[in-house]
């Protein structure tokens, strides 16, 4: 084109109100020239104006797109019919050379589905032990820790002994029991004589049955220290040991309640202990439970049973799914909050006490709407 008339070197030309323009030609509103020379809306022209001697990035004139700052004809926002001619990697538009290049690119197309909405609400949790399946292990009687067995982390089975403790009460417990059969053998020998002697009319029936009434007391003198050892954390075959060899020692095992892993230990061998000193803390980890604090606005949507969906920060990736099994029955005067509680499985027992989750609750179904999706969504 005529150096005149080049809107890029003489933007002022664009300009031009429409008195100071030929009446006579047409205006391309669009990028400021006369129709006959605009190249963008005409590209036939450009190679008419090789003669011009005038152009701007090659042998043709073309404008710049400060917009998306390429140039107009390569711009594919503006002109997206521009891009079909341009070979894959020249305009904005994503392209791909062959149907095995998209695959390989791990691209799938699809079509938006219809399904059912649900109004979600999403609050932030914490994550604490299952309380149903954590427990205290306490000494059933007073001494002097003898041994700790386990450490914080090692995994126990229920009943397992996890420490030993000296304790006075263990021994009179087991003298008492030595002593308990030892009665109940003289009063049965004497029942048993005196029932000799009745059945040959030589001792009289009041003596019979005095005979029988101590021995019947003796034997429950005997089951008494029994389950008395067994109160202590002994076991039947234990107690029938402690019977047989009549040993007295003060030995006493600490069990481990049910099967699960040490979490906390306060145990330090050597130290004297009283009934009821928290020894370790056993927990259960299959499961977790996920504190929740929920708005008083959406009560109306909340109900035990609804599913939830967790993530947290360490697997951002991973959803962990459970149910909603608790909701008070009081509003937090201050937050004007309502405390709740789920239940989550803790495959791999990637779930510690501690975490922050966000969790999602899916509330009142809604109508079925076109979805996508969520990878989907390019921000």
């Amino acid at each position: 084109m005529y150096e005149d008339e080049c809107v890029i070197c003489h933007p002022e030309i664009a300009k031009k109100t429409s008195k100071e323009r030929n009446p006579n030609r047409l205006w391309c509103n669009e990028h400021g020239v006369y129709e006959d020379e605009c190249t963008i809306c005409h590209p036939e022209l450009a190679g008419e104006k090789e003669s011009d001697g005038h152009s701007h990035g090659g042998d043709t004139a073309e404008l710049w797109c400060t917009e998306h700052d390429l140039a107009e004809s390569e711009c594919g926002l503006c002109h997206p019919e521009l891009v079909a001619g341009l070979e894959p990697g020249q305009g904005m538009k994503v392209r791909f050379v062959s149907n095995a290049s998209v695959d390989k690119a791990g691209v799938e197309v699809g079509r938006p589905g219809s399904s059912a909405m649900f109004d979600t609400l999403e609050v932030v949790g914490r994550v604490t032990f299952d309380r149903n399946k954590l427990a205290m292990v306490t000494p059933l009687a007073g001494g002097v820790l003898e041994s700790v067995l386990v450490d914080v982390g090692d995994r126990v089975e229920a009943g397992q002994v996890i420490a030993r403790i000296n304790s006075p009460a263990i021994a009179q417990a087991k003298s008492a029991l030595v002593s308990a059969l030892a009665q109940e053998e003289l009063h049965r020998q004497t029942y048993t004589r005196e029932k000799d002697l009745v059945s040959r009319e030589i001792s009289a029936q009041q003596d019979l049955d005095s005979a029988k009434a101590a021995y019947g007391a003796s034997r429950s003198d005997t089951q008494q220290a029994r389950q008395q050892l067994m109160n202590l954390g002994f076991t039947e075959a234990e107690v029938s040991e402690v019977a047989q060899s009549g040993s007295t020692t003060s030995v006493m095992p600490v069990r481990a309640p049910f099967g699960g892993t040490i979490v906390q230990r306060d145990a330090v061998a050597g130290s004297a202990v009283e009934m009821g000193d928290a020894l370790f803390q056993v927990a259960d980890l299959s499961s977790m439970w996920l504190e929740l604090s929920i708005p008083e606005s959406h009560l109306g949507t909340i109900q035990q049973g609804m599913p939830v969906a967790a993530r947290v920060e360490a697997f951002p990736s991973d959803v962990f799914e459970g149910e909603l099994t608790w909701v008070a029955f009081d509003v937090n005067p201050d937050t004007r909050k309502v405390e709740a509680r789920a239940v989550l499985p803790n495959d791999g027992e990637r779930l510690r006490h501690g975490m922050f989750a966000t969790v999602e609750l899916a509330a009142t179904e809604q109508l079925a709407g076109l979805t996508v999706p969520k990878g989907a969504v390019q921000n």
